[in-house]
């Protein structure tokens, strides 16, 4: 019997682990990526250095719950195949840099956070004779970690009415409380936990839902293979169902005809088809691969009004990678943290964006996020080599981006003397231009429809459309998780609704 034909524009993580869904129930599946490299903002790539092999991210990436949401598509169909992650350990944990502080190891477990928890509110109970105030005084945070653990599922999805900040702001006015928390959500969704003159924050019943999700856990890792180990994963499940990859190969139009798709046009050629899932992005899929005069003005409306994250309206993402000729740095994964300036007084993540990043202007201080690849997969680096990637903000647009770099990496001298006479190479990704050639996107946002109040759970775009037999997937139809993460689950989100549609 001949098997019928599907097509996902996109390699991205949710195409990739959809079309092993797919291709399980007998689908000849086809994935079609228009880039060189599998994964679209997931991806690594070969840096050949002196005839030494480096594997690169192209972007940095951790995986808050490692991984979880990418085995589910495996479990689903009683595969054997895995994608296997490297998990953080308290012998060598991730870590917390702070200026004039020993390190602070961040919890790898349930029970060291509750220990470490523990000690933060037995340290805050003891008298002290310093005159300088406790930053953490009247932080009131037993009680945001009880709530972000005990909210019921009502009330969260009351919370998703207003932004994460608004939130906080009911229960604590301690400003440091509110700015870090603030910043642990911008990593999360690459959206503000606040509303600015023309965006809005993020949900704060989803933050708090990807807060519990993460915590309750807290099984962070990495993947074996670099961030593209994860796409390279469902590669190898699908082609051994005999699906296909095809890699610079875009695809120019999905062809609709009396509202039903029809077929794919992929360089002057027609496929025929009646089955496509776009992993392309909602807005893209809509308004240019297929044409807005084929759908509902209605629904048009509605897909125009979407915001998705930042990275290429406010401030970039910029993405950092070094190749060193020796180790240097220890642990898996830091996060260096200073103060903005030399005072007392804390500026806020509002403040640090407004007044420095949209203007172009270098701030005092800043707070980076770094990640060493090789000490967590020592396959990705030459013996006696190292991979470091920083992860830092900036200007969308810069006259002078060399001046940023040299600014975060002054940064990280602080802890690391002498850290840019080890540089054998340094390669950089930022979001805005850059990605949103790589991706195609309409704009280079970092992770895609935003989380944020009235773009969460039911009010996210749905899988399917109006046409029939053209789906979507990805993050801008994920109703769950965190940056790679909702894309995954996204896979299994779509699946179901395809499931209903098409007698599989």
């Amino acid at each position: 019997m001949k098997k019928r034909n599907a097509y996902i524009v996109g390699s991205g993580i949710g195409g990739m682990a959809l079309s092993v869904l797919l291709a399980s129930k007998g689908f000849a599946t086809t994935v079609l990526e228009k880039n060189h490299l599998l994964g679209g903002r997931c991806t690594s790539y070969e840096k050949i250095h002196d005839g030494e092999k480096f594997i690169v991210d192209m972007w940095t990436h951790t995986f808050p719950t490692a991984e979880r949401a990418f085995n589910k598509v495996f479990k689903l169909i009683n595969s054997d195949f895995e994608i296997k992650f490297y998990h953080f350990t308290e012998e060598n944990p991730p870590q917390i840099w702070q200026h004039g502080r020993d390190p602070t190891n961040i919890p790898t477990s349930l029970d060291i956070f509750y220990k470490e928890l523990e000690k933060m509110q037995q340290a805050r109970s003891k008298k002290t004779t310093s005159k300088k105030p406790n930053p953490l005084s009247k932080s009131n945070i037993p009680k945001i970690i009880s709530d972000i653990f005990s909210l019921s599922k009502k009330k969260l999805k009351e919370l998703d009415e207003i932004t994460f900040e608004q939130w906080l702001q009911g229960l604590t006015d301690n400003k440091l409380i509110i700015n870090w928390l603030g910043i642990v959500c911008a990593f999360m969704f690459v959206t503000m936990a606040y509303d600015t003159n023309d965006r809005r924050g993020s949900a704060a019943g989803e933050t708090i839902r990807s807060l519990r999700n993460w915590f309750q856990r807290i099984t962070s890792g990495y993947p074996y293979g670099g961030s593209v180990g994860i796409v390279n994963g469902y590669k190898h499940a699908l082609e051994s169902m005999d699906g296909t990859v095809e890699i610079n190969t875009k695809v120019d139009k999905i062809l609709v005809d009396d509202g039903k798709v029809v077929g794919i046009e992929v360089d002057g050629n027609t496929h025929d088809t009646n089955l496509v899932i776009s992993n392309a992005g909602v807005k893209e899929t809509v308004l240019d691969l297929v044409g807005e005069k084929y759908f509902p003005k209605s629904y048009v409306k509605q897909i125009k009004q979407l915001e998705v994250s930042e990275g290429a309206h406010t401030w970039a993402f910029y993405s950092m990678k070094f190749g060193l000729d020796k180790k240097l740095i220890k642990p898996p994964i830091i996060f260096p943290m200073r103060r903005m300036d030399d005072s007392n007084n804390i500026r806020s993540m509002r403040e640090l964006i407004e007044e420095y990043m949209v203007k172009d202007r270098i701030p005092p201080s800043s707070g980076m996020y770094v990640t060493v690849p090789s000490n967590m997969d020592p396959s990705l680096a030459p013996p006696g080599k190292q991979l470091v990637n920083i992860g830092c903000i900036g200007p969308v647009e810069s006259k002078d981006y060399q001046k940023w770099y040299d600014f975060y990496i002054g940064i990280l001298e602080t802890w690391v003397p002498d850290f840019r006479k080890h540089v054998l190479f340094m390669d950089v990704h930022r979001t805005g231009k850059p990605l949103q050639q790589w991706t195609g996107r309409f704009q280079g946002d970092a992770v895609g429809i935003s989380q944020s109040v009235g773009q969460v759970r039911d009010k996210r775009p749905l899988p399917n459309t109006p046409i029939k037999g053209l789906y979507l997937v990805g993050a801008d139809v994920g109703i769950q998780g965190i940056g790679t993460e909702l894309s995954a689950l996204s896979a299994l989100h779509s699946f179901k609704v395809i499931q209903k549609d098409i007698t599989l």
